[in-house]
């Protein structure tokens, strides 16, 4: 029979909300007109949708008078399961989701038998799940499987809640109806179409006496569409979870809500402390879920999506899960991320700034003695000055009145987050100085850093083309490294060469010279006693080749009583330190080879030296050649041409990278000739002087990156695409580099010089290719949105297309 006999008093009311799942509702609709058992209402509420649902629903209505069609305004999935609960007279109850459907006639006949048996307030069935075999599997994992009874509030909210807890569906349970009405008084009048299940589950359990999960035939089908997502997020996701557009991703953010409204409501019962493990749980796979579902978002929508993460009171636990996710491969969050930071605003009063300055620790290498150099004179423009590092040690550089120091833990987990937010508001930093630019948190303190509108300057400390000798896996570095750094406001190199090389994407690149110290010349001509020869660096192998320079030194002192050789410097790693001293002792090197470690008064062994060795790799602005060119020490070192202040080559001997037979020759050449070593000396200063004169002061650069900071417009402008062809174009080239350079030693500099010409001036003709490219691109995205399953299929066909093209030419 078509029309079903209407009871006064049903005795199961079937909870459907709809929304926009035309494609799907006739065949959940008609699973409900096909039921057998005629005791029972349909409550179907049409929560404003605007295709043709509305209509299908109408049809039902007038087919079949168990079904009670409510249309509304689009309230949110929330509140139109909260109207169907107030609308039901059922003595018990069940959800069906408008895209789902019941598998069989009997199945309200045989929930009613079943929750009259147990005499459960609630009572969990099985279900089958329609989708990939990877998605059932995820979806079940979720879900759980569990038989058996449960008693008492607090034990059933934690079963489903608890760190290891059932999937929190509303849809696969029966209800006394009285139950679900107990929890209306307590539902938020909000939109939301993501989490309520969990919501308003946990409301019921709080109510409920007793929970049971028995083994069933199959009484639901859980639809999930294959194309729709690559997995399930942690919190289920079927048909109308969709794709992930910004729109989406905007109302499923929202989820994290439901925490603060469960704490509401348990305070009010006096309950929190009882259930405060429980909602902390839900937190943690809301937040992880969250994230999921952002990592979904397309290339065009995630900046927004993030910014939208910022703006949350719980962004401290998206971070959290973002570094977790993304650790690994930082580079892909920064695309994804590109272009979500406004610019900030000048905070500073009379131009002048609150500065932070990070590196990991105050004493030892370099970069250290660039800090202690920059702080004075950062202090004398006015500005304030805050010194981060995450260690505290002994012998540390000189750190003047009034900088305060903090210290950073190492790890997220040991609270970085909390204190790095906590000290840059407390301060009121403006300004952040980032001195470790290859740091693996570096993409991750920069996001804190931003976050509060803080400008963030890097200064890149490393040569990032010595990667290309390290071979493939080190020249993908290469590319890599840009994603990151055009986040930054402001990026420092500290050559010509790096300059060229990071202007070719676009970053706000800035040469600045590192702060020098200008020495007045202080050396012995002394003849008549011992000769001293020193090696000063951070005992490191592979850039600064501490090793060499052991055995250069070994072979100098061992033909020379008048010599005596110093390694001075300390090592990131004590087996460095120990390798030193086992090598004194081992040659029997006592007196002869010194190994003085790391020490602040490096300047009197400066005075003494009559020659310097530097056995550096690369360098890009090495502190210790300026240093003891200041001294006019005369120099042997492995050779950089690339280097601004040994392109003149006066008061230096250079010799091939690990020819310590040349080095040993060189150095006793000086040692030997008076008139040589004094040439090399007068050269040296000369040198020194004129260098000095081609830079200007270290804050004459920091004021124009100061100046550029507050002069730009308060709209960022996202040039992601001409970005990504210049990453393109840097990828070929490298590559052309690695396979070029075997048969062509000599070629190396050509090829870098060609490549650099072409990344830093693309021709107008090249600029209207990507003009054209980015429409059509556009358009495609239109058809195969970023993401989904029609995008991965259709790239990989242009792949193979483009590789046939290819295979013709040729």
């Amino acid at each position: 029979m078509n029309e079903k006999a209407s009871f006064a008093t049903p005795v199961l009311s079937v909870l459907v909300v709809v929304h926009n799942v035309e494609n799907f509702l006739s065949e959940c609709l008609r699973s409900l007109h096909k039921q057998t058992y005629e005791q029972a209402e349909f409550i179907i509420v049409d929560d404003g949708s605007t295709d043709a649902s509305s209509d299908i629903c109408d049809k039902f209505s007038q087919l079949d008078s168990r079904f009670k069609v409510f249309h509304t305004d689009n309230f949110g999935t929330l509140l139109a399961r909260k109207r169907a609960i107030q609308e039901a007279q059922g003595e018990f109850s069940i959800f069906l989701d408008g895209d789902d459907f019941l598998p069989h006639p009997r199945v309200i006949e045989c929930e009613v038998e079943l929750i009259r048996s147990l005499r459960t307030d609630i009572v969990r069935f099985d279900i089958d799940v329609q989708g990939s075999k990877q998605q059932r599997n995820s979806f079940l994992n979720f879900r759980k499987e569990f038989y058996g009874t449960v008693y008492s509030p607090f034990n059933i909210v934690s079963t489903f809640f608890s760190e290891t807890s059932l999937g929190w569906v509303l849809w696969d349970k029966i209800y006394r109806t009285n139950l679900l009405k107990k929890t209306l008084p307590f539902i938020k009048k909000k939109f939301l179409v993501c989490a309520t299940d969990a919501y308003q589950l946990f409301l019921t359990c709080f109510f409920a006496s007793t929970f049971a999960s028995v083994k069933t035939e199959s009484l639901y089908i859980y639809r999930i569409y294959p194309p729709l997502c690559k997995r399930l997020s942690s919190t289920g996701g079927g048909v109308s979870s969709g794709f992930e557009t910004f729109t989406k991703f905007l109302n499923h953010s929202k989820q994290i809500e439901i925490c603060d409204w469960i704490e509401e409501f348990l305070v009010a019962e006096d309950q929190l402390s009882n259930y405060s493990d429980a909602v902390a749980s839900l937190k943690k796979k809301l937040i992880k879920d969250t994230i999921w579902r952002f990592s979904l978002l397309s290339e065009e929508d995630s900046p927004q999506g993030f910014a939208e993460l910022l703006k949350s009171k719980n962004f401290s636990s998206y971070f959290e899960e973002l570094y977790r996710v993304y650790r690994k491969n930082p580079f892909q969050l920064s695309d994804k991320i590109y272009g979500c930071f406004p610019v900030s605003k000048p905070k500073a009063i009379d131009s002048k700034r609150t500065i932070g300055i990070f590196y990991h620790k105050y004493m030892g290498g370099g970069v250290q003695r660039v800090i202690s150099l920059q702080i004075p004179e950062f202090l004398a423009q006015g500005h304030s000055v805050y010194l981060f590092t995450e260690e505290i040690s002994e012998n540390e550089y000189f750190l003047p009145d009034g900088v305060k120091r903090v210290l950073l833990p190492r790890t997220y987990s040991q609270g970085r987050f909390d204190i790095l937010i906590k000290k840059l508001e407390e301060f009121g930093i403006n300004t952040f100085i980032y001195h470790a630019s290859s740091y693996n948190l570096f993409l991750f303190d920069l996001i804190i850093v931003k976050s509060l509108g803080v400008d963030f300057i890097a200064t890149r400390h490393e040569l990032t083309t010595q990667l290309l000798s390290r071979g493939q896996a080190w020249s993908a570095e290469i590319i890599n490294y840009p994603h990151i750094y055009r986040l930054c406001d402001a990026f420092i190199v500290l050559n010509q060469m790096e300059y060229h090389f990071y202007t070719s994407f676009g970053i706000p690149v800035f040469y600045v010279p590192n702060p020098v110290k200008k020495t007045k010349f202080s050396f012995s001509n002394n003849l008549s006693q011992k000769q001293n020869i020193i090696w000063v660096g951070r005992l490191e192998n592979i850039q600064k080749n501490y090793k060499d320079a052991l055995e250069i030194f070994k072979c100098i002192v061992q033909e020379n009583n008048d010599v005596i050789a110093y390694i001075i410097g300390g090592g990131e790693h004590k087996e460095d330190e120990f390798y030193v001293k086992d090598f004194i002792e081992k040659n029997k090197l006592n007196n002869k080879l010194i190994y003085v470690g790391f020490t602040l008064d490096v300047e009197s062994f400066y005075k003494k030296a009559d020659v310097m060795l530097i056995t550096s790799t690369y360098e890009t602005f090495p502190m210790n050649l300026l240093e003891a060119k200041s001294f006019g020490i005369p120099l042997v070192v492995y050779d950089m041409p690339y280097l601004s202040m040994l392109q003149d080559r006066r008061g230096v001997l250079s010799v091939n990278r690990h020819d310590k037979n040349t080095a040993v020759k060189k150095i006793t050449e000086i040692l030997a000739n008076p008139e040589l070593k004094c040439r090399l000396r007068e050269e040296t200063k000369q040198s020194y002087q004129d260098f000095i004169s081609s830079i200007k002061d270290h804050i004459f650069y920091y004021d124009k990156i100061f100046n550029y900071l507050d002069s730009r417009k308060s709209s960022s402008i996202k040039q992601n695409l001409i970005f990504k062809n210049r990453l393109l174009f840097w990828d070929t080239a490298i590559s052309f580099y690695l396979e070029g350079i075997k048969n062509n030693p000599r070629g190396e500099r050509v090829v870098i010089k060609e490549v650099i010409t072409q990344a830093t001036k693309p021709s107008g003709f090249d600029q209207i290719k990507i003009d054209r490219y980015d429409n059509v691109r556009k358009v495609v995205l239109r058809f195969f949105p970023y993401g989904t399953l029609r995008y991965r299929i259709a790239r990989a066909t242009a792949k193979r297309l483009y590789r046939l093209v290819l295979s013709r030419r040729k």
